[in-house]
């Protein structure tokens, strides 16, 4: 797969076809059957940069195209959860009432990651 050397979304948002080959990349396994569709948008706060989908097989697909994470989620928030504890921004032992609305009394009060 094609790697951008320098990732920082400010160089791709004032060079956006420096994301060609990670496009290429997912489009062809899309069409070669190792994927049966995909999806990819990259952006930032300052708004999307490039957005494209890919469907074969009688799989159309739009970039507004739901897919189903299933369990995948939890893996990508454990990853980013513990980046937050890395920067010191989290405590593992504070209760999650502190940062997710909901959480804050009753049972879930005591809830710590």
């Amino acid at each position: 797969m094609a790697t951008v050397i320098d990732s920082s979304l400010a160089a791709i948002r004032a060079e956006p076809a420096r994301l060609d080959g990670v496009f290429a990349a997912l489009r062809e396994r899309v069409a070669s059957g190792v994927l049966p569709a995909a999806a990819l948008a990259i952006g930032d706060a300052g708004g999307g940069i490039r957005a494209e989908a890919f469907g074969a097989g009688g799989r159309p697909i739009a970039t507004e195209t739901n897919f189903f994470l299933a369990s995948i989620t939890k893996p990508i928030f454990a990853a980013a959860f513990m980046q937050l504890v890395e920067d010191g921004l989290v405590d593992l032992h504070e209760p999650i009432g502190h940062h997710v609305p909901g959480f804050e009394s009753g049972e879930k009060a005591t809830v710590s990651a």
